[in-house]
């Protein structure tokens, strides 16, 4: 892996390699590109589910008396959708945590996962002592952030633009069972993994609000103008249309929404592995911090997680 020596160093990169590569659809792959968040989400989401089924959550609080379900490392934590520890039964159910005294056999705490209505699905869930995490995928719709359009017959409007965005929500299991933050990451949610306490969560970002244009038919002036249109979207981009952003609440305080990753955190590889950014992002489960750890990244694409102690 290579790492930039700058931020003007990185954004050049984008500039230099994305103008190898954009055309009159956007940057190559064309529609199917612009689209592939969303597909790439549910397609995702539900490959993390079928993971969760087969490769659930170590149960690091076992004593022996309680079976434990399956891991890829010993003592890795992998997401699921339910834990125990013989006495306890924490899961998620038809979008709520939900705490079971296994014991007297009744709920106990019910927690609301998207109380702003977001429509975020759960995908995974963590466990550390009184402490859990909650991994959601959802979606939002943005505004394009370039329109060149205007004027010109001969390219089409921008593509409407959409992000997909990993939430994770932390939740304190003491008396009274509720949110105590969570951290908004734009991307999809690859996977995650816990370590000594540490959850670390792979989210996949494409840029999704550089306003790619189309021709508005099949002549040479309509390709030839929407190319340029796109290139110029290209040589005017900012870090902040290639980088992912991330919000973070603690109690009841909401961060504004910033760029996730510092310059120096971001690599790629020797030989182009695309646009996308794969970030790692970190947060002290074992702790209780709503706060994430410092990010890291690859300019790359990735689908697969493996993690080791």
């Amino acid at each position: 892996l290579v790492a930039f020596d700058s931020c003007d160093g990185l954004l050049d990169w984008f500039h230099t390699e994305a103008a190898a590569r954009v055309g009159p659809y956007g940057l190559e792959g064309g529609v199917d590109q612009l689209a592939g968040a969303e597909v790439a989400t549910s397609g995702r989401a539900a490959a993390s589910g079928d993971s969760a089924s087969s490769a659930p959550t170590s149960n690091s609080g076992s004593d022996g008396a309680t079976s434990t379900t399956n891991t890829q490392e010993p003592g890795i934590g992998e997401p699921d959708l339910a834990w125990t520890d013989g006495t306890r039964l924490i899961t998620v159910v038809n979008g709520s945590l939900q705490v079971v005294d296994l014991d007297d056999a009744a709920v106990t705490a019910t927690v609301e996962l998207d109380r702003e209505g977001t429509g975020s699905t759960p995908i995974g869930l963590l466990v550390e002592g009184q402490h859990a995490v909650v991994l959601q995928q959802g979606w939002a719709t943005v505004e394009n952030s370039n329109d060149r359009s205007s004027g010109s017959d001969a390219i089409a409007e921008p593509y409407p633009a959409g992000r997909s965005q990993t939430r994770l929500t932390r939740i304190d299991l003491g008396t009274q069972p509720a949110v105590v933050g969570e951290v908004i990451v734009d991307g999809d949610y690859i996977d995650a993994r816990m370590v000594d306490g540490v959850v670390r969560t792979v989210v996949r970002s494409a840029p999704a609000e550089l306003g790619w244009v189309y021709p508005s038919g099949n002549s040479e002036a309509s390709i030839r103008r929407a190319e340029e249109a796109n290139r110029e979207v290209v040589t005017t981009s900012t870090l902040a249309d290639w980088l992912p952003s991330m919000t973070v609440t603690s109690g009841a305080t909401t961060s504004e929404r910033a760029t996730a990753l510092d310059c120096a955190s971001v690599t790629h590889p020797a030989q182009f592995g695309g646009v996308d950014v794969v970030a790692v992002v970190g947060g002290d489960l074992a702790a209780g911090a709503t706060q994430p750890l410092p990010s890291a990244a690859v300019v790359a694409g990735a689908g697969t997680v493996y993690a080791s102690s």
